[in-house]
């Protein structure tokens, strides 16, 4: 079996029954070909856990927040973008069991398989822990606390709601750095055609946004 030591003492955590976790990180691909059973039920488990915990957190980090604006927050920290982050900083993927034939697989790198593999780790951890929420719920606070003062705006969509009301012609423009190992975009927001804000990001979504949050900072 994996050594999962070094895993577990980034989560905080050390398993009792280590093939729990060695299920959790078991690919329908690989459970397929050993018949044995995959990570999908740890993780509807687990996606379960994260949200109720979620939802505790939001509401006693923010008691001045409204339900609509701890709703968009939730979302945000329940997204495949910032899990398969928190997946990556856990380095989740490397232990990834995966058929032969897949090790240099596109899988490797999708979000909403290593988004997957931490809700399936969370979700063998409450087992694990003979359904202890307060360790979850403290284990899932450390993990995500960082993103918790994140700015989730979506100033996208904000500015769009603004300039239609005010009749304002906009258009965001975006190029790519087209380095399909490292991409980068750039993208400039137009108002009647004229530049007046830029914003980079590693995606083209993330770009725009830091784009039209540029704009929106400097003129609301």
């Amino acid at each position: 079996m994996t050594d999962f030591s070094a895993l577990e003492q980034s989560l905080g955590y050390v398993f009792k029954n280590k093939k729990l976790l060695e299920t959790a990180l078991t690919h329908s691909s690989y459970a397929h070909e050993h018949k044995c059973e995959d990570y999908e039920r740890l993780e509807f488990l687990g996606d379960a856990v994260l949200d109720y915990t979620l939802a505790l957190l939001l509401y006693e980090s923010f008691p001045n927040k409204k339900e609509g604006e701890m709703t968009k927050i939730r979302s945000a920290l329940a997204k495949e973008d910032t899990l398969s982050e928190v997946s990556d900083t856990l380095n989740l993927p490397s232990y990834l069991r995966i058929t032969q034939g897949t090790q240099s697989h596109p899988i490797l790198n999708s979000k909403a398989v290593k988004c997957d593999l931490f809700e399936s780790v969370i979700g063998a951890i409450l087992l694990d822990s003979n359904k202890d929420m307060v360790l979850i719920q403290s284990l899932i606070k450390k993990l995500l606390n960082k993103y918790l003062d994140r700015d989730y705006t979506d100033y996208k969509s904000l500015l769009y709601e603004i300039f239609a009301k005010n009749d304002v012609f906009y258009n965001i423009k975006t190029e790519s750095n087209n380095d399909p190992k490292n991409p980068f975009y750039t993208a400039v927001l137009f108002i009647n055609n004229k530049p007046v804000a830029k914003g980079q990001g590693k995606t083209k979504k993330n770009a725009e946004s830091e784009a039209c949050k540029e704009f929106y900072k400097k003129n609301f």
